[in-house]
């Protein structure tokens, strides 16, 4: 895969979050990425994401020879969250932050995701998220096929509660999804991209530039 890793932090007082990417090569068939969104009003927050982001350095090695089969890098994406966990449990109180890590084979991609970070696909300039935040609003909604369901999202006052995240006391439920690899463009991205307009969304992936002025935001554009 091309990666292409964009990241844009305001520098506002009284904010404690930071937005990043990472990624690892060191398998010979597998890639693995993530984008990590710490959650602004939640002191050390920005701390949190810079363990993070060197945690998942020292996993280099592991990677390199994790196996290309389903059970096996399922269970290394979910180990990956445990102990990163385990590693922060009760240090950094209150801190918390969104996370999406993504691996890639030649079929499939695999993703497990914490909070509101997200995973779309753009095929024909069309832009379908593959997977949901962990938020209040989504809560809510009964219907995924609802037409006004993304709108929703993006704009509901309650869409900052989240319900899940990976924090430094409890971890909840880890979901893991597999798709299909298709022959489009993959956009792993914070929620200061996906909750934009998806015109500001596709124009984001199409220049390569940020078009909020307002938020941080992070994204990885994945291309074949």
């Amino acid at each position: 895969m091309n990666l292409f890793h964009f990241t844009h932090n305001q520098n506002l007082p009284n904010k404690h979050g930071i937005d990043g990417t990472g990624e690892l090569k060191s398998n010979p068939v597998l890639e693995l990425c993530y984008v990590v969104d710490g959650h602004s009003k939640h002191p050390n927050s920005d701390i949190l994401v810079s363990n993070f982001h060197l945690f998942i350095l020292e996993k280099k090695e592991a990677f390199k020879y994790l196996i290309n089969d389903d059970h096996e890098i399922s269970k290394f994406l979910q180990n990956l969250i445990k102990e990163f966990h385990t590693s922060q449990y009760r240090k950094l109180i209150p801190a918390a932050m969104s996370v999406c890590l993504l691996i890639f084979n030649q079929e499939k991609v695999y993703s497990v995701h914490l909070g509101d970070c997200r995973l779309g696909l753009i095929l024909e300039e069309e832009l379908t998220w593959l997977t949901y935040p962990h938020s209040l609003t989504m809560c809510h909604i009964e219907d995924r096929n609802a037409k006004d369901l993304e709108l929703t999202l993006r704009s509901s006052p309650d869409n900052h509660i989240l319900t899940n995240s990976l924090n430094t006391k409890c971890i909840k439920k880890i979901e893991i999804n597999i798709f299909n690899r298709e022959d489009g463009t993959y956009l792993l991205a914070t929620d200061g991209l996906w909750k934009l307009d998806t015109d500001r969304v596709l124009l984001t992936v199409k220049n390569k530039e940020n078009y909020n002025e307002i938020d941080d935001l992070a994204f990885i554009i994945a291309t074949s």
